[in-house]
């Protein structure tokens, strides 16, 4: 078992990598506290904005993710939340709203799919 630092690292990595295989630049903020842990520009001009969450429960609730899509908004940015329950693999939303809740038992997007339909 890992600190949370460690745990959201993990993520954040794992989202990172994970936009690096299809070539997309990636600039992560490490120990942020701002809206944004991820950033990735595509070359052929897609941005994708970031917020990564791990939890080592079942269920996640997310509040004050109105900063990030505003600020996606204002840079023409796909607002993304990256996340993972306990033991599952790495899922995201895009977010519309400044708050998300999921539960382990409801349908998710697993990150990679996601990426596979969008770039």
């Amino acid at each position: 078992m890992g600190t949370n630092y460690s745990r959201g690292y993990s993520l954040e990595y794992k989202v990172k990598q994970a936009f690096e295989e299809r070539g997309l630049l990636v600039l992560r903020s490490p120990a942020s506290r701002s809206e944004l842990d991820v950033v990735a520009l595509s070359p052929r001009g897609g941005r994708f904005f970031v917020q990564c969450k791990k939890t080592s429960k079942d269920a996640l609730y997310v509040y004050g993710l109105q900063p990030l899509v505003d600020l996606a908004s204002r840079y023409n940015a796909t607002p993304l939340l990256c996340y993972s329950l306990r033991r599952t693999p790495v899922y995201c939303r895009e977010l519309v709203a400044g708050e998300f809740k999921a539960k382990r038992d409801e349908r998710h997007v697993e990150f990679r799919d996601y990426l596979a339909r969008s770039i």
